[in-house]
């Protein structure tokens, strides 16, 4: 594996997701004789990067690539050479489908590349109909959800699906952030460049906005982008826009802003499941050409419990481990790769903490839990521990029901399952799950 890549994969183990996607990901990397160029879009992440993340960088580079690659290692904004455009641009129709689409779409974000399952189902058919019927009753379509849950998968995917119908449709994919640099420095240059900042985003016939979240507590960018919103909605332009929480509980968002953002469809995408996240995985090690056994991908589906794109480093590491040492994915292997995840000497949580630790919660006694009792706060806490059991540990419903009082796996698996639909609609109880959940990773 190339350097630069095994740098990636080591960055994203160290630093968190929203670091990463904002300042890591957007890098573009050109080797050259004797060391690497590092392209970042503007001054802003290059900056960034200088400042915060180029010791780490050095530190992985010298360490896969040897001193002299990071002896020469340079971080300029642009983009590579071999990147940049040369001649009459290429049609869109046709290919293989690999090469970057206009708007800066990913071409691997795609309906059927998305994992689908009970906590994403509902978002992605309404994403398949927004790319149905683009500028129709559902504009804007508003994702939101916590980081790593598949908003920016499914909003490229809606840009991919109409581009691949209609090449001269003019997609445009931003992330707010971006946005919000770009306005700062048309602002800056003064002149006409905040007309064509401007003109870039109204003349979109689809508009894909990732987390605006970004621009709350900057009125004037507010200002600039509701202005943009405006005139494409009323040209019965399609909007898609992704947040890491519905807009109301966005600090900093202006309340004109907030009323157009919620003014069409809003879907909210939740963690998945365990079985979820099993699935996700072995999607997503097939893509890479690996077989992934059901013990091994329950393993990581496990320990990397958090979000899809956690799943996804924890793939990386495994799947990076197994190739640098010439070796099988095994679930001795993908401990080893995952040491981090569960905590000093592969510390793994049991059930008699997660026992103790929903008592305390609820104010119960570990041994109520376990009970025949069926008052209403008890039954709760059992379904939250038995919930907890099964996503947090490698035990069957079988012997979860032996732990719990001897109950039968039927029983086990009926609670966690209801745990699971109510987390999807009950905002309270996937709080509740949430604050168990790192209280128990402490």
């Amino acid at each position: 594996m190339p350097p630069w890549e095994t740098c990636l994969q080591k960055l994203q183990e160290h630093i968190s997701a929203d670091a990463f996607d904002s300042a890591i990901r957007p890098l573009q990397a050109q080797p050259f004789q004797g060391g690497i160029k590092l392209y970042a879009p503007n001054r802003y992440i290059r900056d960034e990067v200088k400042r915060e993340y180029l010791p780490l960088i050095v530190e992985f580079l010298s360490e896969f690539g040897g001193d002299g690659l990071v002896q020469a290692l340079e971080v300029e904004v642009g983009q590579p050479s071999e990147l940049k455009p040369k001649g009459p641009k290429p049609s869109l129709k046709g290919g293989n489908g690999r090469s970057r689409a206009r708007g800066g779409l990913d071409p691997a974000y795609t309906f059927g590349s998305f994992v689908e399952g009970e906590s994403n189902r509902f978002a992605k058919v309404a994403a398949q109909h927004v790319a149905d019927d683009p500028g129709g009753s559902n504009n804007p379509l508003l994702l939101h959800g916590s980081v790593g849950l598949g908003k920016t998968h499914l909003m490229q995917a809606i840009g991919n699906f109409i581009q691949s119908r209609d090449a001269d449709v003019r997609i445009v994919y931003c992330h707010c952030q971006v946005f919000l640099e770009s306005m700062v420095e048309a602002v800056r240059l003064g002149g006409g460049a905040m007309q064509q900042f401007a003109r870039r985003y109204q003349s979109a016939d689809v508009l894909l906005v990732d987390d605006v979240q970004f621009i709350a507590g900057a009125p004037q960018t507010q200002k600039e982008f509701l202005k943009i919103f405006n005139r494409l909605w009323d040209d019965s332009r399609q909007i898609v826009v992704t947040s890491n929480r519905y807009p109301r509980y966005v600090q900093g968002l202006e309340g004109s802003l907030k009323s157009r953002l919620t003014g069409g469809l809003h879907v909210q995408i939740n963690p998945p499941g365990k079985a979820m996240r099993v699935a996700i995985l072995k999607s997503r090690a097939q893509s890479r050409g690996v077989s992934l056994s059901e013990e091994v991908a329950g393993y990581i589906a496990t320990v990397a419990n958090a979000n899809v794109r956690e799943l996804d480093g924890a793939l990386q590491s495994v799947i990076g481990q197994a190739r640098f040492i010439g070796g099988e994915v095994t679930l001795a292997l993908a401990q080893d790769a995952l040491r981090h995840l569960v905590g000093g000497l592969g510390r793994i949580i049991n059930i008699g903490e997660i026992l103790r630790t929903v008592a305390d919660h609820y104010d119960v006694k570990p041994a109520e839990i376990l009970s025949k009792r069926r008052y209403r706060h008890v039954v709760r806490s059992r379904h939250v521990a038995m919930y907890l059991v099964k996503e947090l540990t490698n035990r069957s419903y079988s012997d979860i029901g032996k732990e719990f009082g001897g109950r039968h796996h039927t029983t086990v698996k009926s609670a966690c399952a209801k745990v699971e639909r109510l987390v999807q609609t009950d905002p309270e109880l996937d709080e509740e799950i949430r604050s168990l959940v790192s209280d128990l990773k402490r």
